[in-house]
């Protein structure tokens, strides 16, 4: 979105309860598309900084022959560089006042006030340059904070997972805040479930089933025979306590499931969520469901119809 010239002649920059940078308030300016030559910072001096706010009003100066092409100037109460340096610089202090005339002391202060009016203008592009450069700086931190609709903060990650580059926006944000929380959810299934719900904007459900894992050997160990942690096995029933987890995903429309099938994008951030949220000694099994709508069998490229995912055959008895 544009913020046209026209919205902002009367903009107030602060409320009674803010106090904005000229730079915050520059790079807003920016961020909805006015051009960065339009908006410059003009400083006035930091003699009433200490009681009023940063920004002291900002003012629009349009071209008289093109009122498309203005500048919007914010001006602010803050040193110069004319200000930092020591008195003196660029003209001579005043000699003593008791030996000159009233006419000579206005003369001598028209004069100060000429020279310090050129001093300034000579420091102004250089104090437009830092501020340029400040402004650049929110806007790039203002770019950071929007990261569901700029790439710069996911950007940093994609070294590290690739696979946000195929993402949208939204969702590799949501991946990234996933992250920093992982340890803390890894054994909390429902709140696991949400993660992935989040993600693939599908419902999701965890189920947990402890099962019995039969263990078979070739033929069994004899005493005497065997070397305990080399051939030495037991055989039978096993029960770890460790739950066998499924993961159920859906109900969804039958065009997603191409895309958690090979190299879907979907199939490889399930496979980096299951490594990152679940236990590494967990057997995790995937289930799809599918909306109802989509439960119908259709030969032809542009339908997904799987034999055993959202395709059965079934059997009729006549009696």
């Amino acid at each position: 979105m544009q913020l046209h010239l026209n919205d902002i002649d009367n903009l107030q920059a602060n409320t009674i309860d803010t106090d904005l940078k000229a730079e915050t308030v520059a790079a807003r300016l920016l961020s909805h598309g006015t051009s960065p030559e339009q908006v410059y910072i003009n400083r006035k001096g930091a003699n009433k900084r200490g009681v009023l706010k940063d920004i002291s009003h900002i003012t629009i100066q349009r071209d008289r022959n093109d009122p498309r092409h203005a500048a919007i100037e914010i001006t602010t109460r803050r040193k110069g560089i004319y200000d930092a340096l020591p008195e003196g610089v660029f003209h001579q202090t005043g000699t003593g006042a008791k030996s000159k005339s009233k006419e000579a002391i206005l003369s001598d202060i028209r004069k100060r006030r000429e020279e310090e009016f050129f001093n300034r203008r000579f420091f102004q592009p250089f104090e437009e340059e830092i501020d340029r450069s400040n402004i650049m700086t929110h806007l790039k931190e203002l770019y950071f904070d929007k990261k569901n609709t700029h790439p710069e903060f996911i950007d940093i990650f994609t070294n590290y997972w690739p696979i946000l580059k195929k993402l949208n926006q939204r969702t590799a944000a949501i991946f990234l805040e996933i992250v920093p929380l992982a340890y803390r959810i890894r054994t909390r299934y429902s709140q696991v479930a949400k993660a992935f719900s989040l993600v693939f904007e599908i419902p999701v459900q965890i189920k947990s089933n402890y099962e019995v894992h039969p263990i078979k050997a070739n033929k069994e160990t004899s005493l005497g025979f065997a070397t305990l942690g080399l051939n030495f096995t037991t055989i039978g029933n096993l029960n770890d306590r460790n739950p066998d987890l499924t993961l159920v995903i859906g109900p969804m429309p039958s065009h997603r499931f191409s895309d958690f099938q090979g190299d879907g994008k979907d199939a490889k951030m399930l496979e980096i969520l299951s490594d990152l949220l679940f236990p590494a000694n967990s057997k995790v099994s995937t289930k799809y469901l599918f909306k109802e709508e989509n439960n119908s069998f259709t030969l032809g490229d542009k339908n997904h119809s799987s034999l055993g995912i959202n395709t059965y055959i079934a059997q009729t008895i006549s009696s």
